[in-house]
């Protein structure tokens, strides 16, 4: 279970330089169409006999802050929002077992945190949440994933892009 979780603070200044990134990032994505040689993820994982589910609600303060989301005037998909989750690690710094820590770095959860005080639907923070489960095959959380000791920045900053990468390719 992860440490308990504290508020994240966010200057007026960071959030308005936050949210000018993720407006520039969402700008500039153009829709890329998937591989047709590239099979589908559902297809893959049931020939692998891998059981996927719904993520585990998520404790706490988040829970309660992905409730309370303001709309968003723009669509955002679960690749999008994985991607930003990554860009706020690289750019704030990434912690383990807290949202945030002390120096302001933040963990995947502290991330989709901010993401939500952004605006970001709780449907999409949701099935980001599903998505990174399901990119890790079962057995730990994403949240355990990353809280484990060994893990490393770069190890996280990978799952994010790579089911960025996975979530683009399926269309989610």
């Amino acid at each position: 279970m992860p440490a308990p979780l504290l508020d994240i603070r966010v200057s007026r200044a960071d959030l308005d330089r936050l949210h000018a990134g993720i407006e520039q990032y969402l700008t500039q994505q153009a829709p890329a169409a998937p591989p047709s040689s590239v099979g589908r993820v559902d297809d893959l994982i049931r020939q692998a006999g891998i059981v996927t589910g719904p993520a585990p609600r998520q404790p706490g303060r988040i829970a309660r802050a992905i409730r309370r989301h303001r709309a968003v005037a723009r669509q955002v998909t679960v690749a999008d929002h994985l991607d930003l989750a990554a860009h706020i690690i690289q750019t704030r710094g990434w912690a383990q077992r807290t949202l945030q820590d002390a120096r302001g770095a933040v963990c995947i959860l502290g991330a989709q945190t901010l993401l939500v005080h952004l605006g970001h639907p709780r449907e999409v923070t949701e099935r980001a949440g599903d998505w990174l489960n399901r990119q890790l095959g079962g057995g730990a959380t994403y949240w355990q994933w990353q809280d484990c000791r060994w893990r490393t920045r770069d190890q996280v900053l990978n799952l994010l892009r790579t089911a960025a990468a996975n979530a683009r390719m399926e269309g989610i």
